[in-house]
């Protein structure tokens, strides 16, 4: 995912406000937050699921098996560099 902190905490706020997740945080570190699916989560993610990996399919079989693991492989490169830019 491509986001910022801020964004990722104002996604995560919503879904913890939707039932979605449940927050727990780290007994040493108020830094640290643990983020579960909850039972609503998990039923929303089970209904998604397969139809996001049809779509994912469908898109990526345009490609080759080379193809797709050159993909892979440039996009480790990016993540790689985007890591390094915090």
């Amino acid at each position: 995912m491509l986001a910022s902190k801020g964004n990722i905490t104002r996604l995560l706020d919503r879904m913890e406000r939707d039932g979605l997740i449940r927050r727990r945080r780290h007994e040493r570190d108020r830094r640290v937050s643990h983020v579960h699916l909850a039972d609503k989560g998990k039923t929303l993610f089970a209904k998604m699921a397969p139809q996001h990996e049809r779509w994912t399919h469908a898109i990526l079989n345009v490609l080759s098996r080379d193809e797709k693991d050159e993909l892979a492989r440039l996009l480790r490169i990016v993540k790689h560099r985007l890591e390094h830019m915090r």
